[in-house]
């Protein structure tokens, strides 16, 4: 899209008063419903009686400003109406009109400078200047003379007014009677004016003006009048963004609709974003968008002000979000009870600060209802490296560039580095394409040397120190991405990086491919040590599994589960209890017991029970250990896992019959149907049982004596060892 100097010209999309008349006919796509409405009542009226006065209402970007200038226009090249209908338009911001005499002053001053007509109201202007002050009388004074004038040329006004909801605040009360007045009586002047609050007091039947101002809403776009903004936007931008809209439109037609939601349908929003995607690094866009926030500042920032103390936070949390959010995800970021928010949700809805986009179930989404204004507080608002400062832009990148698309504007924006790129459109740019879930890391790095280079060159340091870093998070995903695929090697790589920017778990998962996968337990010990001297304290249970099932170190498995323990780490009870069993640590049964009922109480699992199992046969605690049997037996029964596990089963069985427990092994394997699973074991229960079953055991096949037999003997073993 065609870009300006900066500073040299406003956009049509900014400031469309200030567009020629032949473009902004020309590119006057959307809101003709309304325009026509409107023209249908401004052209069939002769004015002979005073006329129905309108109010345009939406929010900023909507296209009001548009509307009302298009309208001017019209009335300005009727042959029918510019012979006796003068339109005035006021601009959006009209700082000299505090009172209603200052109003009816600015309006003598424009028809003195009108280019037809002026030469018939010289010296107008003047004359009200000279009356003299006095409460309210100055103001009908003000109006006899202006009225006295159009009646003497035979003329009538409309009168285009931005912001009118605005400008009537600065009256006074005296003023909006005398209005209310000349509204009810004057046949000589219209008025059309736009506003981008909602208009409550014009709902209100008891307010004075509510009789005299018909209020037409601008709703967000449809997908059509969104379709005719693109293509709008696209002629202007030249025969490559017509075929690329054209051709998105013919094959990603829900892209569209993407990006109509994405901004609320708001057109100065899509125009806004279309523009400075195209102009990428380059881009003056955000030399314009700045200067369009501080004009918007003090009326976003009063908007803000007027909130209560509950409501502010919570259009915090949802303005950083920027994406729809729910009550319960707003509850967690602000401390607010559901209810509150909820109530105070419905009462945001009125004020036309929040929307609600309704779902499926009760749990409805809200978001910040006009877009801009979130722009405007997340760019006011957002920490200086902060991506979520260029969430909006960065979201809209996501939606509408496709893969090639993107592998493509990032090679422009590395060559578009130099001299010419405005630096804040720059800044922005790169911030957004660096947030972008779509661009792999190995891009982003590229992305991020670029500009840190280019930053560095620059007399100004504050856009270095502004630049956004990649996200460690990104490089931990990266990283598991690469383990999927078993490279290990480039996953490490990753999470070192990871490391390297703050998120220091990384080094026990680094420690673990080593340990687990690479089998390198020096590289895995450097790397849990190097987490527990960033306090990751789950590292020292993972340097105590290195010590104790791989080094065989005794002493140091032992300190460091003593040290997991010590700082909370709860999975550690069950491993110690299997070190100090594995140990026969006699001395230390009863204490080990304790351990390993701590750890089945803080983390069931199959091995925290098998560990309980074992130390409680250890301690002859029979009715401890049945019962941890049984659940484990259960849950690997539910979880058909049994063949996996079958080597612990043997050894707790195994012990169990070491412990004189035949009949309570003859029933699990009765009741759980595991003898023929577990047939050496069962002949070996049968050798055990031979008074009970004199025969049984003469059945068992020769290939499987010979594990009998080693069978036997480890039950032996057991129960002098573990006696």
């Amino acid at each position: 899209m065609p870009t300006v100097p900066y500073k040299n010209e406003i956009p049509k999309k900014y400031n469309p008063q200030n567009t020629s008349t032949a473009v902004l006919k020309n590119t006057f796509a959307i809101r003709l419903k309304e325009f026509k409405r409107l023209w249908k009542a401004i052209s069939q009226s002769t004015m002979e009686s005073p006329e129905q006065h309108y109010i345009i209402q939406g929010v900023r970007g909507a296209g009001k400003t548009t509307l009302l200038t298009r309208l001017c226009i019209e009335v300005e090249e009727s042959d029918t109406l510019s012979s006796w209908l003068i339109p005035i338009q006021l601009k959006e911001e009209e700082y000299g009109i505090s009172s209603l005499f200052s109003f009816w002053l600015r309006i003598a001053e424009d028809l003195e400078e009108h280019p037809l007509y002026g030469k018939h109201f010289k010296g107008l202007a003047e004359d009200i200047e000279d009356i003299e002050q006095e409460d309210g009388e100055d103001a009908k004074m003000a109006f006899k003379l202006l009225n006295n004038a159009l009646n003497h040329q035979q003329q009538k006004i409309i009168i285009f007014i931005d912001n009118i909801a605005e400008l009537f605040d600065h009256f006074t009360k005296v003023d909006i009677a005398t209005l209310r007045e000349v509204l009810s009586q004057s046949a000589n002047l219209r008025i059309i004016g736009g506003s981008a609050i909602s208009l409550e007091n014009f709902y209100d039947h008891q307010h004075p003006f509510y009789q005299f101002f018909n209020v037409i809403t601008l709703h967000s776009l449809s997908k059509q009048e969104t379709l005719d903004l693109l293509l709008a936007l696209a002629e202007v931008a030249g025969e490559e963004a017509v075929k690329q809209i054209t051709l998105a439109i013919e094959q990603q037609p829900e892209k569209i609709e993407s990006i109509r939601r994405l901004t609320g349908g708001v057109p100065r929003t899509i125009a806004l974003l279309f523009d400075i995607l195209a102009e990428g690094p380059h881009g003056t866009t955000f030399g314009y968008l700045d200067d369009t926030l501080d004009m918007a500042s003090p009326i976003y920032k009063h908007r803000m002000d007027d909130l209560s103390k509950q409501q502010k936070p919570i259009v915090h949390a949802i303005a950083k979000h920027w994406d729809a959010i729910s009550v319960k995800e707003i509850a967690q970021k602000t401390r607010i009870n559901s209810k509150t928010i909820s109530a105070q949700l419905s009462q945001l809805q009125k004020q036309w600060i929040v929307e609600k986009i309704p779902t499926d179930n009760k749990n409805h989404l809200y978001r910040i209802h006009e877009r801009f204004f979130n722009i405007w507080y997340l760019m006011r608002y957002g920490r200086r490296r902060d991506k979520n400062k260029l969430l909006w832009l960065t979201r809209f990148i996501e939606m509408w560039c496709t893969q090639e698309d993107l592998t493509h504007r990032i090679a422009q924006f590395s060559s578009g580095l130099n001299n010419d790129a405005y630096l804040p459109g720059t800044l922005a740019y790169t911030s957004a394409l660096l947030g972008c879930k779509t661009i792999s890391i190995h891009e982003k790095e590229q992305i991020y040397q670029h500009a840190h280079d280019f930053f560095k060159q620059q007399s100004d340091e504050s856009y270095l120190s502004s630049l956004p870093e990649i996200d460690g998070k990104e490089y931990f995903d990266q990283a598991y991405a690469h383990m999927d695929k078993e490279e290990f090697d480039e996953a490490i790589k990753c999470f070192e990086k990871a490391a390297s920017k703050g998120h220091v778990r990384a080094y026990i998962l680094i420690g673990n491919l080593y340990h687990l996968k690479l089998n390198n337990p020096k590289l895995a010990e450097e790397n849990y040590l190097k987490a527990i001297k960033h306090e990751v304290t789950e590292a020292y249970l993972c340097l105590g599994d290195l010590y104790y099932i791989e080094l065989n170190d005794f002493s140091k498995a032992e300190q460091m589960y003593l040290d997991a323990i010590k700082h909370g780490e709860v999975n550690t009870y069950y491993r110690i209890a299997l070190l100090y069993f594995g140990k026969n640590s006699s001395d230390k049964k009863e204490q080990v017991l304790a351990y390993a009922k701590k750890g089945v109480i803080h983390f069931e699992n199959f091995l925290s029970l098998y560990a309980l199992t074992s130390v409680a046969l250890w301690n002859n605690e029979l009715n401890t250990a049945t019962t941890a049997m049984e659940k484990l037996l259960k849950g690997m029964i539910e979880t058909q896992s049994i063949e996996e596990n079958i080597e612990y089963i043997n050894d707790l069985i195994l012990f169990f019959l070491a412990k004189k427990q035949t009949y309570l092994v003859e029933n699990w394997l009765n009741e759980f149907d595991l003898t023929e699973e577990l047939k050496p074991l069962y002949y070996t229960l049968m050798c055990l049982m031979k008074d009970e079953y004199p025969n049984e055991y003469l059945r068992m096949g020769s290939e499987l004596k010979e594990t009998v037999e080693e069978m036997l003997a480890t039950v032996d073993d057991l129960a002098i060892t573990y006696s």
